[in-house]
């Protein structure tokens, strides 16, 4: 395909057809287009955007990329939630086994980090020995014995994302609504899901700070849900600070094992408790919207059990022991401090600069977050686990 055309095409103001983002997508996926071709196109609808006619078409073009996945034999309803990600955003963790102990089926396709976020998925691998890369029969199994699965993007699940998603983030081309959009939607599209909570952050830690384009990003993704009968709702939610009370793959773990124990952080228990609610309503478990108090009281309550033995399956069906879990976990951070190592020097971090309007607040993102920067600073990724909240008195350490 002549790309030079396509992004000539783009910067005069007119629309891609549906044959030309097609064409696009299957370069991608095939290998066929070099990165730097397929980085032109990336940059002229980073630069110019797209209609919705052209974003459902890269988001279809996307899942048709791949196989998509079916769960028609699974009688409970299908449901799942992403977040756009910040600092310190563990939710996904405790959110799913919570949801799934309540009867619905959350098959949770998750992302790595992007920019300055963590993923999902490179919380869940600080754990020792937690595989993610597991095939389709793996997560059907899953799902049979535990209710979720936590898997990371295949080769055959919506390939063409998987390389864009990567070129976006080294070309600095994240910032863009539609193809935010189109990379979410695709993956969750193609999970067979019925339900989908997204959770868009704003805020000066969020890809997207200004409340306006997260309103617009989350308007173009439930008009995508509602062309394939996804039943979705968005939430906007702060990230001008971190989320919770640690930061770094290992104590996020060990924060969110708190939280599936009733304990944790209040702001963290607040989003778990209210994007579970929303989960139980979109898939008809509860009558009314904003019941996330019967998402913690009477059953629900009693369930905790049922949740942390959901979280202890869950590991034992990827050769775990939760005890052992719990053990490793917290070994690996007891004996660091609020400090990191960054080649050779070492800084100290008082609380205070953990804000959002801290240029700190994403440098430290950046390097707890991302497994690329822990050959020079791997104290990083367990680098804070008693954050202030923004207004508390604090002191400098030195």
């Amino acid at each position: 395909m002549d790309v030079r055309r396509l992004v000539g095409k783009k910067s005069a103001g007119g629309e891609l057809s549906t044959e030309e983002i097609r064409a696009f997508v299957a370069g991608a996926a095939d290998g066929s287009l070099a990165d730097d071709s397929l980085v032109q196109v990336l940059a002229a609808i980073h630069r110019h955007g797209a209609s919705e006619r052209e974003l459902w078409d890269l988001t279809r073009a996307m899942i048709d990329s791949g196989r998509t996945l079916s769960f028609e034999e699974t009688p409970q309803p299908k449901a799942d939630k992403h977040s756009t990600g910040g600092v310190g955003d563990k939710v996904s963790i405790p959110l799913a086994p919570a949801v799934a102990a309540c009867g619905v089926c959350v098959p949770m396709i998750s992302g790595r980090g992007l920019g300055h976020t963590g993923g999902t998925l490179d919380k869940l691998e600080a754990i020792p020995g937690f595989r993610t890369k597991l095939s389709e029969t793996e997560i059907h199994r899953a799902l049979d014995s535990t209710g979720l699965a936590f898997a990371a993007q295949s080769e055959e699940l919506v390939p063409a994302d998987r390389r864009l998603y990567g070129l976006r983030d080294a070309a600095g081309l994240v910032d863009s609504i539609p193809l935010i959009a189109s990379s979410i939607m695709s993956k969750k599209l193609a999970e067979g899901i019925s339900a989908l909570v997204l959770d868009v952050k704003f805020g000066s830690g969020a890809f997207l700070p200004e409340p306006e384009r997260g309103l617009e990003l989350g308007r173009a993704m439930l008009g995508l849900a509602a062309v394939q009968g996804v039943r979705a709702s968005v939430f906007q939610t702060a990230m001008d600070r971190p989320l919770g009370r640690a930061v770094g793959h290992a104590l996020e773990i060990d924060e969110s094992i708190d939280c599936l124990a009733g304990g944790g952080p209040a702001d963290l228990r607040e989003l778990v408790l209210l994007f579970g609610g929303e989960m139980l309503f979109l898939s008809g478990l509860v009558a009314r919207r904003g019941s996330d108090n019967t998402f913690v009281s009477g059953d629900v309550r009693a369930q905790t059990r049922t949740i942390m033995e959901n979280a202890a399956q869950l590991l034992e069906a990827a050769g775990l022991s939760f005890c052992d879990v719990v053990s490793s976990v917290t070994k690996s951070y007891t004996t660091a401090s609020s400090s990191a190592m960054l080649e050779g020097r070492f800084f100290c971090f008082s609380s205070a600069m953990i804000c959002g309007d801290s240029p700190a607040f994403a440098a430290i993102g950046a390097c707890a977050n991302h497994s690329t920067c822990e050959r020079h600073c791997r104290p990083m990724i367990r680098i804070a686990n008693s954050l202030s909240r923004i207004g508390t008195e604090v002191s400098q350490r030195r």
